[in-house]
């Protein structure tokens, strides 16, 4: 178990580490400037498939939401546990 734990903090410490120094370092920016053109538009702008999903997008998100306020309001009404 401590073998673990040491294995799951230094892959916690190595990611921090990783993103500070990509923070500080505006690596992150400099990989963007590769991607972007220089009106920092992305290149596949109006083209498929991302114009799809871009207005498709909300659709699961609204789907999800109805799911889970159905699930939340028949939770009031239905119980699956025995009564006390």
């Amino acid at each position: 178990m401590k073998q673990r734990l040491n294995h799951l903090f230094s892959v916690i410490i190595l990611l921090i580490g990783l993103s500070l120094f990509i923070f500080m370092s505006n690596a992150d920016l400099r990989i963007a400037r590769l991607i972007f053109s220089h009106n920092y538009q992305y290149p596949g702008l109006y083209h498929e498939p991302w114009t799809f999903l871009y207005t498709m997008a909300p659709i699961p998100g609204i789907l999800l939401t109805i799911g889970a306020l159905a699930v939340l309001f028949a939770g009031f009404f239905y119980s699956c546990l025995p009564q006390a």
